[in-house]
């Protein structure tokens, strides 16, 4: 094979794993104070000292596990406690019907009872992965294992204990060593459900009394994005940054915690309102980003933008303040700065401007014809590719050979203690190496910090206390520092979980002082067997990189990009719902390819294998950036005098910038063809306007303009990850024609 040849067929773009950030500076960010942080650290220190009183005045059993259970289950918003708690509750209810039958035919049955344990283990994951129900479907299936994982405790507690009348009150379960152990048995797992109902209901009650109003929370959201739209209009300092840092978000976040609001107020008419504002403010901020790549800051331009400062900054006030406001077209910009190729900016800027003050006026309500398309799909148990895409049974045998090593390796030891190891498996494995790993360290950080609290506590403190006064104090820091971290971000909230199960695990072992530290160290020691079995799978076992779904992701994108390059916008329509699709799906897919990058980091030695230049966020980012000049193109209105010499160009300009974004796509995925990348990059176009009328002029005008920008957009996407060498083919230069009527 030829060097050409090997540079046609080049491998995939690497992963960049960049520079490790410091980790102290990494930590202080996460642990900075956000709007909202402490009224929910707030919340949960409240409702998990309650769940505590109850716990210790009642002498229920699991009383470590009771108050963690709604610490676990909070969410930062009352939506999120309402879309898990009732399903989370049928799936608990569902769990302890499917235990009490397996008891009943294996308990005495070992051969029959560790089938079962294996099959459970294998839907947990096989479920999970490929059911629309997959976290819900995910805890069942381990519900139901590690209930009969208790099978050989009580099993063994029965040969082992003789039978006696005393004072119980100090086990588990009053009287539990006086019963059989079926009896045993089935308490328990009733016990485990009615705390969990008991917790969920404190939960939900202090939710609705103290928790953040996801509502309240859209409206701040779309609030502060109108803010830094009028900021950068204004000219103030750092307001780009603000503006461009909102576009990498996207609109995700506030697409869930919208969809959160409608449970917890149920349909209202507004809802469709919100949909509306997320989409035209997400789209204003781009076309302002836009602004600044065309338009620089003149005498000439002030004006306008003072005016559409003033729009933002009103529009902000009023979806801060929940209130319809009229008037707000009096103050959008009329007049067009006098710049070629400015007028499709402008007039997608005057569209979207227009929904927003329309949707503003009457948010209660909205005309139908301006809001956005709800494509209703079929529901269905299972994803399309259920039982056609390999990954979910790879992942289902990973996991059910790591749960299956750590149940022998207690079995063996005779080490009961370390059965948290079992549950680690099931909460730790992911679908990628890279976000295990993240939840592994996440587990690990929290488990030790917990720990060395609780034992330190016992050595210190414990011998102190007195009453059930003194136990709170003794909790409320811990408690409060695992709330604080558990409020944070996705990349810390779950070492806040972790922190305060290991500490409650180590002070919380009876109705009173212990100081019995084998609690802590079993803990600690499940945990650490159970991250090690889970890397050994992961790694060496189908080992899938969180660049899997990244490239895949970036295909999606660029395939939706190219079917809008090539779509026409309905002429005077205000609302193009194919285009609004096209768009909200190029966001999400590159928010999730985002999202997946976040911790390739974490994936070791992987980069190294791939030569070329990374494949990193900035990558999604400059094709954002790309999409910005396409929408202006698709965007250009044809009329029915439009000659056909424009049209003629239009399409093959249209055609072959599609052409371009799919084959760029391809090489994401396959690293085929990296030369043809240049090679086959959309000229910009000409046309010979002589004889032609004033609008053909203006079209060709505005073409000749965004085009180039697209091409500067995309030469410097591809000299981010597939610069040129002295030995390639000099790329073809965009300022000649390819085409000429």
């Amino acid at each position: 094979m030829s060097t050409a040849d090997i540079r046609r067929h080049f491998v995939p773009p690497a992963l960049d794993q960049g520079d490790p950030p410091s980790g102290l500076r990494a930590l202080w960010h996460e642990m900075k104070s956000v709007p909202g942080r402490g009224k929910n650290t707030a919340r949960l220190v409240i409702i998990t000292l309650l769940c505590t009183v109850i716990g210790e005045v009642f002498r229920v059993p699991f009383i470590a596990v009771f108050p963690w259970i709604a610490f676990l289950l909070a969410g930062n918003d009352q939506g999120t406690t309402l879309a898990v708690a009732p399903m989370g509750t049928v799936m608990l209810v569902i769990g302890i019907g499917i235990t009490i039958l397996i008891f009943m035919v294996s308990l005495s049955q070992p051969a029959v009872r560790l089938p079962l344990m294996v099959l459970m283990a294998f839907a947990a994951g096989f479920l999970g992965q490929a059911t629309t129900l997959g976290p819900f479907l995910n805890i069942l299936c381990f519900w139901v294992f590690f209930n009969v994982t208790l099978g050989d405790s009580a099993v063994g507690l029965a040969l082992t204990t003789p039978v006696f009348i005393g004072d119980t009150t100090d086990s588990l379960v009053p009287d539990l060593l006086l019963m059989p152990p079926e009896e045993a048995l089935v308490r328990i797992t009733l016990w485990v459900g009615l705390l969990f109902v008991i917790a969920v209901t404190i939960l939900v009650l202090g939710d609705r009394l103290m928790g953040r109003d996801p509502a309240q929370a859209v409206r701040e959201g779309l609030s502060s994005r109108l803010l830094a739209c009028s900021a950068f209009c204004a000219g103030k300092p750092d307001a780009y940054r603000a503006l461009f840092m909102q576009a990498q978000a996207g609109t995700g976040g506030l697409a869930r915690l919208h969809a959160l609001s409608v449970k917890v107020h149920g349909a209202a008419p507004y809802h469709a309102a919100g949909r509306a504002l997320i989409r035209d403010v997400s789209q204003l901020g781009l076309l302002l980003l836009a602004w600044r790549r065309i338009m620089p800051r003149t005498p000439e331009t002030e004006p306008y933008l003072a005016r559409m400062a003033a729009f933002c900054e009103a529009a902000a006030a009023a979806i801060r303040e929940n209130r319809p406001v009229n008037g707000l077209t009096d103050t959008m910009p009329d007049a067009q700065p006098d710049a070629p190729g400015v007028e499709p900016l402008t007039r997608e800027l005057h569209r979207v401007l227009t929904l927003i003050a329309v949707v503003l006026a009457r948010p209660d309500q909205p005309d139908p014809a301006i809001l956005p398309e709800i494509i209703s799909r079929p529901r269905s148990l299972f994803k399309a590719d259920a039982f056609t895409n390999p990954a979910y049974v790879r992942y289902a045998l990973r996991l059910t050979l790591a749960v299956c090593i750590c149940y022998v390796v207690e079995r063996l030891t005779d080490w009961e203690g370390i059965h948290t190891a079992i549950l680690t498996c099931f909460v730790v494995s992911l679908e990628t190496l890279g976000d295990t790993l993240h939840k592994m360290v996440l587990r690990i950080c929290g488990c030790l910090l917990g720990a060395a609290a609780g034992i330190g506590s016992i050595l210190l403190l414990m011998p102190y206390l007195t009453d059930i006064g003194d136990l709170l104090l003794l909790l409320l820091p811990v408690v409060t520092l695992g709330a604080w971290i558990k409020s944070g971000s996705l990349r810390i909230s779950y070492a806040g979980t972790q922190l305060v199960l290991a500490f409650f695990m180590c002070v919380l072992q009876n109705y009173g002082p212990t100081l019995n530290m084998e609690a802590g160290r079993n803990r600690v020691v499940g945990m650490l067997l159970a991250n090690v079995v889970l890397f050994m799978c992961n790694a060496l076992i189908w080992p899938r990189s969180v660049g899997s779904i990244a490239r895949r992701q970036m295909t999606v994108a660029a395939d939706c990009l190219a079917d809008l390059a090539v779509h026409e916008s309905p002429a005077g329509s205000l609302v193009d719902h194919t285009r609004d699709r096209l768009l909200g799906a190029f966001s999400a897919a590159s928010g999730t390819a985002r999202g997946a990058l976040v911790n390739d980091i974490l994936e070791p030695g992987k980069a190294q294998h791939h030569a070329g230049q990374p494949l990193d966020s900035d990558l999604v980012t400059r094709l954002q950036f790309v999409s910005v000049p396409i929408l202006m193109t698709a965007s250009l209105p044809f009329g029915t005098r439009t000659d056909d010499r424009v049209r003629m160009v239009f399409h093959h300009y249209q055609t072959d910038v599609a052409n371009w974004l799919r084959q760029f796509g391809h090489w994401i995925a396959t690293g085929e063809d990296r030369l043809g990348l240049w090679a086959t990059l959309p000229m910009i176009p000409s046309v010979m306007t002589d004889g032609m009328s004033s609008e053909d002029k203006g079209l060709c005008t505005s073409l000749a303009v965004w085009s180039r920008v697209f091409s500067e957009e995309a030469r410097d996407l591809l000299r981010s990850v597939l610069p040129l060498t002295p030995e390639d083919a000099v790329p073809p230069n965009p300022e000649e024609s390819h085409a000429h009527a």
